[in-house]
């Protein structure tokens, strides 16, 4: 079975495997390291897609210097009816908080999908 990796944003969100969360208003995410609330490895905004999701993290550089990346996760068959989330990898793309933000996840997400060759129609195991 093959992934459709040309599948676009717009088909995407109609399916029900679609979900995306943000804890924060664009505007505060551009200055994430103003935010009261936030915690070291806090999952601000995450988009999923059935089985692997992209999710904009804040992580410690070191010394109280705090950097924000994407991290993709996947979903793996454990056997015995037993599923769980495992990270998978950094992606490398820059994060660049626009208005698009929901878009550009998608996109990063869609290539490393393609480049790493994961799945989200089932797990990747």
């Amino acid at each position: 079975m093959t992934e459709n990796y040309n599948i676009t944003f717009e088909q995407a969100k109609e399916l029900n495997i679609y979900k995306y969360t943000q804890s924060h208003t664009i505007e505060e995410l551009k200055d994430f390291k103003s935010i009261k609330d936030i915690y070291i490895n806090n999952n601000l905004v995450v988009l999923e897609l059935g089985n692997i999701d992209i999710e904009l993290t804040i992580s410690d550089a070191g010394e109280g210097e705090l950097i924000s990346g994407y991290y993709i996760c996947t979903v793996n068959d454990k056997g015995n009816d037993v599923i769980e989330w495992e990270s998978y990898d950094w992606a490398e793309d820059e994060v660049i908080i626009t208005d698009n933000l929901e878009r550009d996840m998608f996109n990063i997400m869609i290539k490393y999908a393609k480049e790493n060759k994961l799945y989200w129609s089932r797990p990747n195991n």
